[in-house]
């Protein structure tokens, strides 16, 4: 199964994705911060889940849940409480929560069944506890308060009126004698008062224990409502798709990464989408060091988590494979406190990887520019070797380089869009006006997008061009250029 680290969150953007689920209760908390992780082996489940998604997505687009919504958030976190109805000690604070919470659960009942009559919603059962209320509410008056009944007990409604009796002598009595009578008369019925409501809690906790199960069950089916309203808002708001579990390879069209759209639009700029499609064997994604290559690697890693923990990638359109394993080796992904170098670590995790990817065959495999802190000679034919051994291996793999000579081996090969179909003269002639922000000229005609080319497509030489836009020494650049050349 798929496993969820920090480091991989961090990197790919899942982490934001999380920070961007508004969850209500602390039960839709909850389940937010215990993601579920699906394999292959809970394929039906997680069908489910897209199909709770998707029809709350729609009743969003119809109705106002702000009501609902507005209830869970008014739930306390009532599981402890809950949990220890069969230790029959449940202190009045304790009854109290927990009727308050029936109460609660009678409104947002109605509410669910209302949303629920469209919905047709999945494995989310929600219906009040009118007989659990009733222990905790014998009269029947449905307040916002609690304290045992006299109407509980024949001896508790005897020893209270006794005690009020004694309290409304002591009240008019002067003579410190007598009164110190009334005192320890009232201390001796306040303690026969303590006994019988201990007794009467631990009777209704009893009573309350045959709807222990039910109630964690309810719990659970809240948390499950809060968090597939979190995930329904977040897919409108991004325009997400559904997804479809794929028996073959991976193709997500249109994706797009949250966490760097969201910082680049704080910048009046926008994300460039990023479609691929992946098959069994290599795929491989070129461009000059610019940076449009680890974000399309990353955009795909974040995508593929999100169809796996139930929530809706950000793609127009998506077909995933339910993969066993995930792997993403990158040299700032590298664990440095074992003394090695970045490339020896990344070397040594992509070995790991390797040999757990032969005893799983359903794995993505994603890489990038591997190799690059070392010899640029070395550094390409270890990258090629690596290309030809996962086409022998039956892994989805896709690999990001800068190296010339490794995309004519990949089964697949896309291009950072860079400075392609740019209009050069004019970028030069804006450059030439404002030579101090030519970087943020540059960036601004840059495109991240990626495209498919042919497997024997050259590595684009935008590095060069990028140099001579930014004005670089010429006679150094004379230089470069016959080194190109060659």
């Amino acid at each position: 199964m798929i496993e969820l680290d920090y480091k991989l969150n961090e990197k790919v953007g899942f982490s934001h994705v999380i920070d961007l689920l508004g969850t209500c209760s602390p039960y839709g908390t909850e389940r937010k911060k215990k993601l579920r992780v699906y394999d292959n082996t809970r394929e039906a489940e997680l069908t489910d889940e897209f199909y709770n998604i998707s029809r709350v997505m729609t009743y969003m687009g119809e109705h106002d849940c702000t009501r609902i919504e507005r209830r869970l958030l008014g739930l306390k976190d009532i599981r402890g409480s809950v949990g220890s109805i069969d230790s029959l000690s449940l202190n009045d604070i304790e009854l109290f929560e927990l009727k308050r919470f029936l109460l609660q659960l009678e409104l947002i009942a109605d509410d669910f069944s209302e949303m629920d009559s469209t919905c047709q919603l999945k494995n989310i059962d929600i219906a009040p506890f009118t007989e659990a209320l009733e222990v905790l509410d014998p009269d029947g008056m449905k307040t916002q308060t609690f304290m045992l009944s006299s109407s509980l007990s024949e001896e508790l409604c005897a020893i209270r009126r006794e005690k009020k009796d004694i309290e409304i002598l002591l009240r008019k009595e002067m003579d410190q004698e007598r009164r110190a009578t009334l005192l320890r008369k009232r201390a001796r019925i306040t303690a026969m008062e303590d006994a019988e409501e201990t007794r009467l809690r631990a009777m209704l906790c009893e009573k309350l224990l045959p709807y222990k199960q039910g109630l964690l069950n309810v719990i659970d089916a809240l948390g499950s409502l809060d968090f597939t309203l979190a995930r329904a808002r977040l897919a409108l708001r991004y325009g997400c798709c559904c997804p479809s579990i794929s028996q073959g390879g991976l193709e997500l069209s249109g994706m797009i990464n949250p966490a760097i759209q969201d910082a680049l639009e704080k910048r009046g700029k926008s994300f460039t989408p990023v479609s691929m499609q992946a098959r069994h064997g290599v795929t491989v994604i070129t461009g000059a060091n610019m940076g449009g290559k680890t974000v399309a690697l990353n955009t795909v890693a974040l995508n593929v988590l999100c169809v796996h923990c139930a929530i809706f990638p950000f793609a127009r359109h998506a077909q995933v494979p339910l993969f066993d394993r995930l792997y993403l080796i990158a040299e700032d992904m590298q664990d440095s406190s074992k003394g090695l170098s970045s490339f020896g670590a990344e070397m040594m995790q992509l070995d790991a990887a390797l040999l757990d990817i032969k005893k799983h065959d359903a794995s993505l495999l994603l890489i990038d520019e591997l190799a690059r802190g070392t010899n640029p000679d070395e550094g390409a034919c270890i990258v090629r070797g690596v290309v030809n051994m996962l086409k022998t291996m039956s892994v989805i793999s896709v690999l990001t380089t800068h190296y010339d000579n490794v995309a004519c081996y990949a089964d697949a090969h896309y291009q950072v869009k860079g400075l392609c179909g740019v209009d050069m003269q004019a970028l030069t002639a804006q450059i030439a006006k404002k030579r101090s922000a030519s970087v943020e000229l540059i960036e601004e005609y840059m495109n991240y997008g990626i495209i498919r080319v042919d497997t024997a497509s050259e590595v684009p030489k935008d590095a060069l061009r990028i140099c001579e836009l930014l004005g670089i020494d010429k006679e150094l650049l004379i230089y470069v250029k016959k080194y190109i050349d060659k």
